[in-house]
């Protein structure tokens, strides 16, 4: 269970990474 936990943390935090650089590509992609 402790494993699986991290492993979710680690999918959540990867997603939001994700998340961010999408982001900034959309914004850096307006701006050029």
């Amino acid at each position: 269970m402790i494993t699986q936990k991290i492993y979710v943390a680690q999918l959540i935090t990867y997603t939001e990474k994700q998340q961010t650089v999408n982001y900034l590509f959309k914004v850096t992609g307006i701006f050029h």
